[in-house]
């Protein structure tokens, strides 16, 4: 742990962050407000504390600063003092990479090519138990963490657990909605919302292209879950305002199901997931009497599925189709001179269900 030969290079790093952080104000959970020169003053007294001897109270500072951290905004002032922890630690552990990786892919705007931050949280994750890995990305879902939450989810969505063929696609498809249901903590407008929903949706479809290398796996338990994930990206497409995209997912999707399955394509709730989100896709391009109609068939495909879990869930996606359904009926009757094509829109879905 010993920082020779590294102290003038650290005091002349740490003197420019610190003429950036003195007239900064970062806020922290709770609604405090943290001085940069306190985070400054107390990763110096740190350093001399462990340069010094490694007694436990300067282990017990590295844990407080590391919490205070975790709490602040992202920012090019927070990955540099990330940087200066990961030195003050002398080891990559796998909470302080995640923030580095965090604010790596943050301040890149969602690229991620030559972020070496990131390579050595792969590296880590790798050598963990997947187990372990796929519980802090659920943790920082439910912490309503964003970014981090899906570099995770994405990193152990590439990791291949032990089990069937069913077993490897089934947890794809997990970790494809997983990443979908993280972004829905989002504030919308904001930079992290367009840099999240960027990363989430590229790594959806990198999860998805990987359905290719598994061999083995049961002709119907493939096709259903390829098409959740297709309607989980095509919802995600559709709220990044990517009308067209969500719009060929969709069909993709029902193609796939239609042209497999062939009248059994019904039975399978993501077949009603697929119908909803192309009726949002056409409620958004405004065409609202395809909206309808789509909504509609997602109404009575919804009733008709067989592997919902419970009712609840039943309910919900039932209900959610019916507020897109009158969404578009309200758009529609605002906007009168676009119902000329719902006959023909009518005599389309009936070659759907």
């Amino acid at each position: 742990m010993s920082m020779k030969g590294n102290s003038a290079a650290t005091l002349a790093e740490g003197e420019r962050v610190e003429q950036s952080f003195n007239k900064c104000d970062i806020n922290v959970a709770g609604g405090d407000v943290v001085h940069g020169d306190k985070i400054i003053t107390n990763i110096y007294n740190i350093r001399s504390t462990v340069t010094a001897s490694m007694h436990q109270d300067s282990q017990k500072d590295i844990s407080r600063l590391e919490t205070e951290l975790r709490k602040t905004p992202l920012s090019v002032s927070k990955w540099t003092l990330l940087l200066e922890l990961k030195n003050l630690k002398g080891s990559a552990d796998l909470y302080t990479s995640l923030l580095l990786a965090e604010c790596g892919v943050f301040l890149n705007h969602g690229q991620e090519d030559g972020l070496e931050e990131l390579q050595t949280l792969r590296k880590l994750c790798r050598g963990s138990p997947l187990q372990d890995v796929e519980c802090l990305a659920k943790s920082l879902g439910e912490r309503e963490q964003p970014l981090a939450a899906v570099i995770m989810y994405s990193i152990s969505g590439e990791l291949r657990s032990n089990g069937t063929p069913n077993d490897v696609i089934r947890r794809i498809t997990e970790h494809v909605i997983a990443i979908r249901r993280v972004t829905k903590h989002l504030e919308e407008d904001s930079k992290l919302w367009v840099i999240v929903l960027q990363y989430a949706l590229r790594h959806m479809l990198a999860l998805l292209s990987t359905f290719k290398s598994v061999v083995g796996a049961d002709y119907i338990v493939k096709t259903v879950n390829e098409a959740m994930c297709l309607a989980n990206i095509a919802s995600l497409q559709g709220e990044s305002d990517d009308t067209f995209s969500a719009h060929e997912t969709c069909q993709k999707g029902l193609a796939l199901l239609t042209e497999r399955l062939g009248e059994n394509a019904h039975k399978y709730k993501c077949y009603s997931w697929l119908l909803n989100n192309l009726g949002t896709a056409f409620l958004h391009s405004g065409e609202y009497a395809k909206g309808i109609e789509y909504c509609e068939n997602s109404i009575r495909a919804t009733e008709k599925a067989e592997d919902y879990e419970d009712e609840e869930s039943r309910r919900g996606d039932r209900e959610r189709a019916s507020r897109n359904l009158e969404k578009a009926r309200e758009k529609l009757n605002q906007n009168p001179e676009k119902s000329e094509n719902r006959k023909m829109v009518a005599v389309e879905s009936c070659l759907i269900l």
